[in-house]
């Protein structure tokens, strides 16, 4: 057995024991010889494996304790625990005290100032978390809201579920400063604070200061900014189609995307999980957005054409990628032209 491994099993042992828990290996087992009984890996049903601690309270499976090296998330654990789960005669999976199991027992959400559609979206999203679901798309029309939305729902799963920091991800710097500004002016539904006067807001001018992302709750940053493995829960992003590929592998969180538009690549960067689909049309017909109209404009050139002059030129700018520097050059036009 490696050593960290061993370090971690006698640290489990002590504290069960100081739990009051009667620790006992597998071929000595008697679930009822204490009310408490822990036991040493212990061999599940045929086809479960063998769970670390499986805990039993008056003979009757109670829980299990999966032990994981120091620093392990908690992402995917819930999937081991339900196999351990079915391998038990009886038993139940105790998350009251995880982030999944604080995000089934938030309570209701508040609608006042919120659209319908924003409404839908917060609920569908929080139920896709509850089933535990790591991706969700949010699709809703430019215009419609959807910061608005995303704060929204940001606050809730900082205050009720207790979500450490959340990652807000943008691929142009002035989308990042529009979003610090959004959170900044966010006036809470519980009190008449602002959300950067009850939680600490950071944006990604702050990491010229050399300020971490661990002293804020929310991290607004542009795209080619972030440090990712800061941020084990919660990550919402505006869609980067060009950077997605590249940008998820530093993530061991829930990812949240919001776009207008989404492509086959944004569906199946969010595993086909759309929790939500607004269109414009419905934005227009639900009076969110204004429709627009489609004009025509005729000009002189575009109807009867134009003609180039013969030596015509134009100074097209260039840039030297190692000096940085302009270069200047004559681009000279080919013969007139008509038409």
């Amino acid at each position: 057995m490696p050593q960290k491994e061993q370090q971690a099993r006698a640290i489990i042992d002590r504290l069960l024991k100081q739990s009051g828990w009667h620790l006992c290996d597998a071929n000595e087992a008697n679930i009822h010889s204490h009310r408490g009984v822990a036991v040493r890996e212990f061999a599940l049903q045929s086809g479960h494996g063998f769970a670390d601690y499986p805990l039993y309270l008056d003979g009757a499976a109670a829980g299990i304790i999966e032990a994981k090296k120091e620093g392990h998330t908690l992402s995917g654990v819930e999937t081991q625990a339900d196999k351990y789960a079915q391998g038990l005669p009886a038993g139940y999976n105790a998350t009251q005290g995880t982030f999944l199991g604080r995000l089934r027992q938030m309570p209701g959400l508040v609608t006042e100032g919120l659209w319908p559609a924003q409404i839908k979206a917060i609920t569908n999203l929080e139920k896709s978390l509850c089933e535990n679901r790591p991706r969700a798309l949010i699709q809703m029309a430019t215009g419609s809201g959807k910061t608005f939305t995303a704060i929204s729902f940001i606050y809730r799963l900082i205050k009720f579920a207790c979500a450490r920091r959340v990652l807000f991800l943008v691929d142009r710097a002035n989308l990042g400063d529009q979003t610090l500004k959004e959170f900044q002016q966010y006036v809470l539904p519980y009190n008449n604070f602002k959300f950067s006067e009850e939680y600490a807001v950071q944006g990604s001018a702050n990491a010229a200061r050399g300020q971490e992302p661990e002293e804020a709750n929310l991290w607004a940053q542009v795209l080619d900014k972030f440090a990712g493995s800061k941020f084990g829960r919660t990550s919402v992003r505006r869609e980067a189609r060009s950077a997605m590929d590249g940008a998820k592998q530093y993530f061991d969180a829930y990812l949240i995307g919001l776009t207008a538009t989404p492509n086959k690549q944004t569906f199946g960067f969010f595993h086909q999980n759309l929790v939500m689909e607004y269109p414009h049309e419905q934005a227009v017909a639900d009076g969110v957005n204004v429709n627009y109209d489609v004009y025509r404009i005729k000009t002189r050139i575009t109807e009867g054409g134009s003609r180039v002059e013969a030596g015509y030129y134009v100074e097209q700018q260039d840039r030297d990628k190692l000096a940085g520097q302009p270069i200047w050059t004559h681009v000279v036009r080919p013969p007139p032209v008509s038409g």
